[in-house]
């Protein structure tokens, strides 16, 4: 499945962008290529595990065009340009290559928030959620991106509702004090909890302190941020989906030779299939802050099918379809893409391997007290 996807991704990324057809570039294509240097720019600290997608992506174009045609340098922690205004920086040429969170850009990239919205879809594994929202981008072709060439992408797939309470219903949740953002908040209103708004910077000390009972979040942010001395439990959220673009701008693409063109798609298609597709899957990749979070809390709470559906149920309407329903309002087509990205969330969730076993059976291998 992952070399169809590869072969699938790097097939319309040619056909879209007009590159030189074939799969290797022969030498005459390289006679007048000189070396570039390209900017990336992330929120994150160059050390972090999506870093490696960008240094991947360098070598690999290294060796097919036979010699060091391209260095990366890379600017992490909101050092070029920031995770705020990174959509800008990318298109305006602040950076060149910039780490895009669509969460941050909601307003500008409506068809991509879409995708993440909670009751959109439920992604029971990372593989499902960025099969899926690679094929989304693919099929929809949305103009919010026109100017842009994606280079590969991430969906997080299942996130996390961090507590210092036992829960296995989402009864145990109505009226709890849970962090959220101001897109989700909706979300927890309609589970029956009572949302709290905070920047993420303040979460830490709100648990700590017992302000908060808990935050609706993904896994490695918790990780990240060393939250397993404040937090007790981790509920599996298969309703969260964070979703990352990595692009660089038409305009910057186009002023390269063709055969770096080519070389970048190529490889970007690469790393897509043999990266960024299981980045966020413990099962794959056990970074050890993840491996330290997990071993560390007291429990990790699957809820039963009849729960997760329950929740699934109240978010659809309540969130979801009203988030097409406005975009519809707006002449974008929110109801089509909802559909779509119900359809393809169905399909790759059923795909061998792309359920939750596989995050189980990992916990389990690390030692994690699962609850079920």
């Amino acid at each position: 499945m992952k070399k169809i996807v590869a072969l699938l991704l790097s097939v319309l990324l040619v056909c879209a962008f007009c590159a030189l057809a074939g799969s290797s570039i022969a030498a005459a294509e390289t006679e007048e290529l000189t070396p570039v240097t390209l900017t990336y720019s992330t929120l994150l600290g160059d050390d972090r595990p999506g870093v490696e997608g960008v240094r991947m992506l360098a070598r690999k174009v290294n060796e097919k065009l036979g010699g060091e045609y391209l260095t990366v340098d890379i600017y992490g922690s909101n050092t070029l340009g920031t995770g705020a205004t990174m959509l800008d920086d990318v298109l305006s040429g602040v950076t060149d290559i910039g780490h895009i969170l669509v969460s941050s850009h909601t307003s500008r990239l409506p068809l991509c928030a879409l995708f993440q919205t909670p009751g959109a879809a439920t992604f029971l594994s990372t593989e499902s959620a960025n099969c899926a929202f690679t094929e989304y981008l693919q099929t929809l072709q949305p103009s919010e991106l026109d100017g842009l060439v994606v280079l590969y992408t991430c969906a997080n797939g299942p996130g996390a509702i961090v507590t210092n309470f036992e829960a296995h219903s989402m009864d145990d949740l109505k009226g709890r004090q849970i962090r959220c953002t101001a897109t989700t908040a909706d979300v927890l209103k309609a589970w029956g909890c009572n949302p709290i708004t905070l920047e993420w910077s303040e979460c830490y000390e709100a648990m700590r302190s017992h302000l908060i009972e808990g935050i609706y979040t993904n896994t490695g942010a918790c990780a990240d941020g060393t939250f397993d001395d404040i937090v007790d439990y981790l509920i599996y959220a298969p309703w969260y989906n964070d979703c990352e673009i990595y692009a660089i701008s038409r305009e910057r693409f186009d002023s390269l030779h063709p055969a770096m063109q080519q070389a970048i798609l190529e490889a970007a298609a690469e790393v897509q299939d043999e990266f960024m597709l299981t980045l966020k899957d413990i099962a794959v990749n056990p970074f050890p802050n993840i491996v330290h979070f997990v071993q560390s809390i007291k429990g990790i709470i699957f809820f039963p099918q009849e729960e997760v559906d329950r929740m699934s149920d109240a978010i659809a309407a309540t969130v979801a379809e009203t988030k097409a329903g406005e975009l519809d309002k707006k002449g974008i087509n929110g109801s089509e893409a909802l559909a779509l990205i119900r359809e393809l969330a169905d399909r790759n969730n059923a795909i061998p391997g792309y359920d939750d076993s596989a995050y189980k059976e990992a916990l389990f291998g690390l030692g994690a007290n699962v609850l079920e």
